[in-house]
């Protein structure tokens, strides 16, 4: 016989399928406060599986009963307005208020910034305490990411990673979108997180890009949310992803990082300068790699004038200049025109 599977949509559910959610995470098993507990599915989360988890787990956290949390609910003005009829979901004031409810210390709100940068993947245990607990700092309780998943904030599950299983965590899109449209994360608060991220974007000089890889998602993600100032180390975080993209032949993707880069450098520091040119000459090799040289062309072109006027004719940099641009000339076999900025790049090198 053919078993026929009814097809439930997970995001609302009927009220007795929210009653079980609710119970199997407080461990109630009594039917007393039954109508405050139907009054909180239906009329304040609105039969919403997510919200109903959160909620039960907020009360399971403060030991409150359905009544209690009834009441601590009308107390904030809790209400979650959700339609399923294509009409407009409003639930960032609703969460809000669960984001109070929940009494987070400092360090556990800046893990969960941190969460609501990454896409939506398992980001292993282990993963976590190296890149978020430098920058949580003290006020992080104990084995946080577990607290914080007990509070309903994060999700846990246990799979296999890197040959070992392990428990992974990460965040549900909608609690990401909340957190970081309420939050905002910025640079300042989150700078062992890049750093952390940054060392595993790097390939190793006797090992594969296979393993750096698996982060780019995670890097991107970064990139793309957080709210920059344009520092340094988020510079040279977005130079590692830039290059790891271009490495593995997402030469679209790099591009878009790589101007991006030097849009950075030409606002921040002007267009005669080291930093400039150096971007410069990245988005040329770019090109050049694509064998696009009508456009690499001008951005060498561009490096090499920046560093004769900011380093001078004799310097290191200033040769390698001349060298890739002669490399672009002798990749066209235009070999007349690459023998002078060959023959430029080896006297530099000669005396210095």
């Amino acid at each position: 016989m053919q078993t026929v599977f009814k097809p439930i949509m997970i995001g609302v559910l009927p009220l007795e399928n929210c009653r079980h959610i609710y119970r199997s995470i407080t461990e109630e098993r009594t039917l007393e406060e039954e109508s405050d507990l139907d009054y909180i599915i239906k009329q304040l989360a609105a039969n919403h599986t997510l919200t109903v988890e959160l909620l039960a787990r907020t009360a399971y956290c403060h030991g409150w009963s359905p009544r209690k949390l009834r009441h601590e609910l009308e107390n904030c003005q809790f209400r979650l307005t959700f339609e399923d009829d294509g009409e407009t979901v409003v639930i960032q004031e609703a969460y809000e208020k669960l984001f109070s409810l929940a009494d987070m210390s400092k360090g556990e709100v800046n893990i969960l910034e941190a969460f609501s940068l990454f896409p939506y993947m398992p980001l292993p245990d282990n993963t976590c305490e190296a890149w978020l607990l430098p920058d949580a700092g003290d006020t992080a309780p104990p084995n946080p990411f577990f607290k914080l998943y007990k509070k309903g904030w994060l999700q846990r599950i246990k799979g296999w990673f890197r040959d070992e299983e392990r428990y992974c965590y990460q965040m549900h899109p909608v609690f990401s979108q909340f957190i970081r449209d309420a939050r905002k994360p910025k640079l300042g608060q989150h700078e062992g997180l890049l750093e952390g991220c940054r060392e595993n974007l790097t390939i190793p000089d006797h090992g594969s890009p296979l393993e750096c890889q698996q982060y780019l998602p995670l890097a991107e993600s970064i990139a793309d949310r957080i709210f920059s100032n344009d520092t340094p180390s988020e510079i040279a975080f977005l130079k590692e992803i830039a290059y790891l993209l271009q490495y593995t032949g997402s030469y679209s993707k790099a591009e878009i990082l790589c101007k991006r880069i030097l849009d950075i450098d030409i606002n921040k520091y002007g267009e005669n300068h080291i930093s400039t040119a150096t971007s410069y000459n990245n988005l040329a090799f770019l090109h050049a790699s694509q064998g696009r040289y009508d456009e690499a062309l001008p951005l060498y072109q561009q490096a090499l004038q920046i560093r004769q006027k900011t380093l001078g004719e004799e310097h290191p940099d200033t040769a390698t200049s001349y060298n890739n641009l002669a490399g672009l000339y002798a990749s066209q076999g235009r070999y007349d025109e690459a023998l002078p900025p060959y023959q430029q790049a080896l006297q530099i090198r000669q005396k210095t």
